[in-house]
């Protein structure tokens, strides 16, 4: 790669660029809904594609210099020339791009902290370094706030199970008027449950039971469960 680091880089991205990935013409994917091969912007999906267009990019620009090495002309040369200018643009959008992950974040600190051969990481600019110092500040939001969620799950989680453990002792014991009050706490349990955001699949698969297992027919949260499944859904893509 040829990007000249202390320099102001350019951004590479577009609206308007063709699509990273282009199913073949005639092909089942070709016939699905073109989103698919627009990634939405900040999804692993999105990552992966642009990881894999800058792959391909650093493949034909080791080819052209190898070409342009052993047959120094001007066809070889411009394909070197355009080879490598492909390639810079490619890192520098994986650069500009939000990071997804953790694994991401990680992917452009080794990049930029990677020792030259004298033992010294590189002088990066500013504005090069800046979508880097947005994704740690993001992800390390990100984390604070699932661990916030996870301590609301938990606590909503224990109430219901309380109200529920307690609703079948008081049935067993042919506890009337007992099984009545702990069937009105696990109402109010259950909709604090449903309304509490649900920090991981597991906790979303608790909810879907609790809404619909052992046979219960209610659509009193298919909405909720269906905006929670959309959400974990494009956060796995």
């Amino acid at each position: 790669m040829a990007t000249n680091a202390t320099d102001a880089p350019t951004a590479h991205g577009s609206t308007t660029a063709a699509p990273i990935l282009s199913a073949p013409k005639g092909s089942l994917a070709a016939r699905l809904r073109p989103a698919s091969y627009f990634p939405e912007p900040g999804t692993a999906a999105a990552w992966d594609a642009a990881q894999w267009r800058y792959a391909l990019c650093q493949a034909e620009a080791r080819s052209a210099n190898s070409a342009a090495d052993r047959s120094p002309n001007d066809d070889t040369r411009a394909r070197r020339e355009a080879a490598d200018a492909a390639e810079d643009e490619a890192h520098q959008a994986l650069i500009d791009m939000s990071a997804p992950h953790m694994q991401a974040l990680l992917w452009k600190l080794l990049f930029v902290l990677t020792p030259d051969s004298d033992g010294f990481s590189h002088q990066w600019s500013a504005q090069f370094l800046q979508p880097i110092v947005d994704d740690a500040m993001r992800l390390s939001a990100t984390s604070a706030q699932r661990t916030r969620l996870h301590s609301e799950w938990t606590s909503a989680r224990a109430l219901y199970i309380e109200a529920r453990e307690g609703e079948m002792a008081a049935g067993a014991a042919n506890d009337v008027a007992g099984e009545e009050r702990w069937t009105k706490r696990r109402f109010v349990a259950e909709d604090a449950l449903m309304a509490t955001p649900s920090p991981d699949a597991a906790a979303f698969a608790f909810k879907y039971v609790v809404a619909h297992g052992n046979g219960r027919e209610t659509d009193d949260w298919n909405d909720m469960l269906e905006a929670e499944a959309v959400r974990f859904a494009q956060e796995e893509a």
